[in-house]
């Protein structure tokens, strides 16, 4: 099934990047991992691991005939840097680019002291 519309949801941690594309109902369509290719322990963030699941998931999504795309990250890693400069030479419309990241507030209550 072709599709013309999707979504790139983007989780990148300290250790993976995780790229899965879904279309505009949330059904995923491709999905790629640095473990895939055989990347193993604290190479799986590296740039180069992250061009290679680049390169895969772009020749896929021409396979699939997506011409516009949206982009949610998730995570602080270098994954998702190189993910957009992909998008940026592959010339694919993109629709909108969207960060949610959670952002931690307030924090844990510190134990109280106790009396004696």
């Amino acid at each position: 099934m072709k599709f013309k519309n999707g979504i790139i949801h983007i989780k990148s941690s300290l250790n993976n990047t995780i790229f899965t594309v879904t279309n505009l109902n949330g059904n995923t369509i491709i999905w790629s991992s640095s473990g895939n290719f055989g990347f193993i322990g604290l190479i799986k963030n590296t740039i180069y691991a992250n061009q290679i699941m680049s390169y895969d998931i772009f020749k896929k999504i021409y396979e699939n005939n997506i011409k516009k795309i949206g982009i949610l990250t998730k995570g602080t890693g270098i994954g998702r840097d190189i993910i957009l400069q992909f998008i940026h030479i592959n010339y694919i419309f993109i629709k909108f680019v969207c960060d949610i990241t959670p952002i931690l507030h307030n924090g844990c209550k510190y134990p109280k002291i106790k009396r004696i």
